[in-house]
């Protein structure tokens, strides 16, 4: 299995086990409670040694609210970004999260229209060991 979809995969499953979570944007026709999280796109980096070959992983992750769940999409931005700063076992692979690599940012959305919504946005950096 592709290095990357494993990491994808472990970081998705740990995000569902506490929060509504998509692969994708929801659709129009798709219902959705607020506040969700989409686990969203992925840049995979291949790095080479002397000896090997690794990879760098990136992952961008949202997190929507209604405009009065500031305090909740920042927490929750919080808490997946834990997922970053720790090493990750997958199936084949082991990872290293780079803390100091991530980014955070709480943003005010207002391309739905006659809506306000809070938009946490998160990338998370692996090191494939």
């Amino acid at each position: 299995m592709s290095p990357s979809i494993e990491i994808y995969d472990a970081v998705f499953a740990q995000v569902q086990k506490h929060y509504q979570t998509y692969d994708h944007p929801p659709q129009l026709n798709e219902p959705v409670t607020y506040p969700f999280v989409v686990v969203d796109d992925s840049q995979s980096i291949l790095t080479n040694y002397k000896t090997a070959t690794g990879m760098r992983v990136t992952l961008t992750v949202h997190v929507w609210g209604k405009s009065n769940q500031r305090k909740t999409v920042t927490k929750m931005v919080d808490e997946i970004s834990r997922l970053g700063m720790q090493a990750v076992r997958t199936n084949h692979y082991t990872w290293q999260g780079r803390s100091n690599e991530q980014e955070q940012q709480l943003l005010t959305d207002t391309s739905v229209p006659n809506t306000v919504l809070k938009h946490g946005y998160l990338t998370l950096v692996f090191d494939l060991k």
